[in-house]
């Protein structure tokens, strides 16, 4: 996929999130029941590091406050979105240190653009559907496990709307890329997209719509970096289903 596609296809949720903001924050206001889980492999230490990428509204943050003492928690929330960010503030209140940025990913070079560390946690929950372009997630994890201190941990999920058992339920919700290209006047060049790119309408009869990624396990066995690190736990988990979300769990070291 060529930067052109990738900011055309960013631009998409860029502006669903502008408009959108109160309302998604409404309906992501809740713990993942997987979250439980990966927290058993996070490391326990005094001084407790936390990159959170993609922390929407604060709801992995006030997770986080339920868990550890709220005086241990160096905390850095990132987002594209500033309103969203403007929400998260709320959850990260107590906390010893607590810092948000407003800060694009797939605009900007992973490398340069996401802050050094180290981190005992890195959490990237919700996130990869809304990255564009195989070798930028690919660039984006690898960044993510070198930001870890010896020890730490990078969550991450993966969405599996797309995934054959569960599709049926997002179908009403795909909008075919030619029909949103004659409506919407957009000159994205169609024959860059990448198998498992789709665009989903936000809830039924909204013209809303986002990009949305499906990464299956065979795609991501092949982002995840090489050593140090290594994975630790992997499963399914959330949704109505209990299979929502895979999980994977990586361990600097």
């Amino acid at each position: 996929m060529d930067a052109s596609t990738q900011k055309q296809l960013n631009a998409i949720n860029r502006d669903f999130y502008a408009q959108q903001a109160t309302e998604f924050a409404q309906t992501r206001d809740h713990p993942w029941p997987g979250w439980e889980r990966s927290w058993e492999h996070v490391p326990r230490a005094d001084r407790f590091r936390v990159l959170d990428v993609g922390c929407g509204s604060g709801r992995y943050a006030a997770f986080l406050a339920g868990r550890v003492s709220l005086t241990s928690i160096d905390y850095i929330g990132l987002d594209a979105s500033a309103p969203l960010l403007e929400r998260a503030k709320n959850a990260a209140a107590g906390f010893s240190s607590a810092t948000f940025r407003r800060v694009d990913w797939v605009e900007e070079v992973p490398e340069t653009c996401l802050p050094r560390g180290p981190f005992e946690l890195v959490a990237l929950l919700g996130v990869l559907h809304h990255v564009p372009g195989h070798a930028q997630r690919r660039a984006l994890l690898r960044v993510l496990v070198e930001r870890l201190a010896p020890e730490g941990v990078l969550i991450l999920t993966a969405w599996r709307f797309g995934a054959p058992e569960i599709r049926a339920r997002f179908e009403e919700r795909i909008v075919p890329w030619e029909e949103w290209k004659r409506s919407s006047g957009s000159t994205l060049d169609l024959g860059q997209l990448e198998p498992g790119d789709f665009l989903l309408r936000w809830g039924t009869g909204n013209d809303l719509v986002r990009y949305c990624h499906f990464t299956d396990e065979e795609e991501m066995a092949t982002l995840l970096p090489d050593p140090p690190a290594h994975r630790v736990d992997e499963f399914r988990e959330d949704g109505r289903s209990g299979d929502l979300n895979h999980y994977l769990i990586l361990r600097a070291g």
